[in-house]
Order: C-alpha cells, then sequence, then structure tokens
C-alpha cells in the first residue's frame, strides 16, 4: 500500500496538481458569440430556430428582449400586413447595416459580474474596407459569460446609434 501511494504522489509531483479550469474571458465569449451569429447568416431578428442556437451566447435579459420583439413584430405585421415590419433587415449585433465580415475582441473591462468589450469590427466588400469598434456588454450567467446588449459606436452617417437593447425595447 506504501508503494502505491508513493507511486500516486510521485505522480501528482511529475504532472501537476489537478487545477480548476481556468476562468472564462469575456473577450473570446464575445467573439465566440460573433462568430456562430455570422455562421447562421441572416438579418434582422433571429426565427425560432437561430434564436435557440443563439441562446447559449445570450443573458436570459437579451433572450426575452429578443422574444418580445419577435411579439411585438407579429402584432406590426398582423395589423399592417401591406407595410415592411420593423426589424426584418440590417444586422442588430453590429453598427453596420450589412454586418461585419470578421470581429475580434479588444480590451476588457470587468466589473463584478459586468464586462464591457471593445469588438472591433471590420467589413470588407468589393475592395473597400471598414473599420470600427462596438462595445458589448456581458453578464456572467450560468457559469459563463453571456452577451447582454450592444453599444453601437459606428461614427458613419448611417450607422446604427445607441444599443440594441434600446433598439429592441423602442416602439415597432
Amino acid at each position: 500500500m506504501t508503494r502505491t501511494l508513493l507511486a500516486l504522489l510521485f505522480l501528482l509531483f511529475v504532472t501537476g496538481y489537478p487545477t480548476a479550469q481556468a476562468e472564462p474571458d469575456p473577450g473570446e465569449a464575445a467573439t465566440a458569440f460573433y462568430a456562430a451569429y455570422q455562421q447562421l447568416n441572416f438579418t434582422g431578428l433571429p426565427n425560432d430556430e437561430q434564436l435557440t442556437t443563439l441562446t447559449p451566447y445570450l443573458s436570459r435579459r437579451l433572450v426575452s428582449q429578443l422574444q418580445e420583439a419577435k411579439l411585438q413584430q407579429a402584432i406590426f405585421i398582423d395589423q399592417h400586413p401591406d407595410e415592411k415590419p420593423p426589424l426584418v433587415e440590417g444586422d442588430l449585433f453590429s453598427s453596420l447595416f450589412e454586418g461585419a465580415s470578421s470581429a475580434k475582441a479588444g480590451v476588457v473591462r470587468r466589473s463584478g459580474a459586468t464586462a464591457r468589450v471593445a469588438m472591433h469590427m471590420q467589413r470588407s466588400e468589393d475592395g473597400t474596407v471598414v473599420e470600427w469598434s462596438d462595445r458589448y456588454t456581458l453578464v456572467r450567467e450560468r457559469g459563463r459569460w453571456l452577451l447582454d446588449d450592444v453599444e453601437y459606436r459606428g461614427d458613419w452617417a448611417f450607422a446604427s446609434r445607441g444599443t440594441l437593447s434600446g433598439t429592441l425595447s423602442g416602439p415597432l
């Protein structure tokens, strides 16, 4: 028995003690969200299937806001069948209507269970490159960093303004 115990101690010494997993990084979580979003290749509000795919990246509050906006959009469509409904087009998760070709996390500022991440966005199309930084707010829920809001920070004339939460809760 002593030999077994010594062998186990030796293995622990050589391989190192088991350590807890590293704290998830909010910047990596923000970048992972946008990559998952891009793969879905949609604009406007997500449909039910798309929202299900994105839910592991989103806070409960943001999921609820997206669901409520979908409900309000459906009411608008019912009441105004000949009009184009709001939030059916455009990238809701960046300042640029067409969305970003790439997104990468920059500076991360943490305060307790909240993190603000500068997201460096770029859109390349037909030899033209547009670059800007939006700010993602992530919250710590369910043991992970989850997207809770987007602050649109594009500085061109037709950039989205304000925040995603404001857009979703505003009048449709």
